[in-house]
């Protein structure tokens, strides 16, 4: 089952990569700016603030209820379930950049990397026990490939009936598409330079927080609620935050946090 969601989640999104040139031959500003806004946050709130930095490095508290919808907008966006990119991201900060890191564009390749091919990569339960104690984590990754194959082809089949398909690829698949492929090269790729990660503001208005990308590895690990971090300011804003973890102060932080 688990080779499965991998592939049919891959599928899909190499569909999606397939009709970016049918999405820019139709533009409109109007569709570029929704585009824009969808991208934000699948890129800057459902992969980055929920599953890298609460899902892997658990540095903010969102309730119960949002942990489960952005989990659940995760999967329908082809961005993985809080347990598999989890163990994935926490072997990549163990062994940043080395033969064992699941998206070293070094050691695995740039297509490899930037397509998301690492999601094929072998996950170890052991580094997610906190995460296989929530039932409906288990079960949304169980059925991550039925539940995104289904939610598509009806988001699908009622945007293209009703607005057409560059609407639906205005609200759904180009910014799907965009995030993965964007994130990946901009984060994974780009802001990894001769075997260490590095910051590099230049790439914020494509990887937002994540362009302080060395500064999380090599601490302190903490949302930054200020304009590098817009939806750390959202989760200042409700009252969400957690108590920074600082490398140096911090003995209760996982090894798997850490970048050596």
């Amino acid at each position: 089952m688990d080779r499965f969601n991998r592939i049919s989640t891959i599928i899909i999104f190499f569909i999606y990569c397939a009709f970016l040139p049918v999405w820019i031959y139709n533009l409109t500003w109007v569709n570029a700016l929704l585009a824009v806004g969808m991208y934000w946050f699948l890129a800057d709130v459902v992969q980055g603030l929920f599953l890298h930095r609460w899902a892997s490095h658990e540095l903010w508290s969102p309730p119960s209820w949002l942990q489960k919808a952005l989990s659940t907008i995760s999967v329908f966006a082809l961005s993985g379930n809080p347990i598999g990119y989890a163990a994935l991201h926490r072997q990549h900060h163990k062994y940043t950049d080395t033969e064992n890191d699941p998206h070293s564009p070094k050691h695995k390749g740039v297509w490899y990397v930037t397509s998301s091919l690492w999601r094929f990569e072998k996950i170890d339960p052991k580094r997610v026990a906190d995460r296989l104690r929530v039932p409906y984590f288990i079960s949304i990754g169980k059925w991550e490939g039925i539940i995104a194959i289904t939610f598509n082809l009806l988001l699908f089949a009622i945007v293209y009936n009703t607005l057409g398909l560059q609407w639906f690829l205005t609200v759904w698949a180009t910014p799907v598409a965009l995030s993965i492929i964007l994130i990946n090269f901009f984060v994974n790729v780009a802001l990894h330079k001769k075997g260490k990660p590095v910051d590099n503001k230049l790439v914020w208005p494509f990887a937002f927080s994540e362009c302080l990308h060395g500064t999380h590895h090599y601490g302190p690990m903490k949302l930054n609620y200020n304009m590098w971090d817009p939806s750390g300011r959202l989760v200042s804003l409700f009252g969400w935050t957690k108590e920074s973890l600082s490398y140096k102060d911090a003995t209760s932080v996982p090894k798997y946090h850490r970048t050596p």
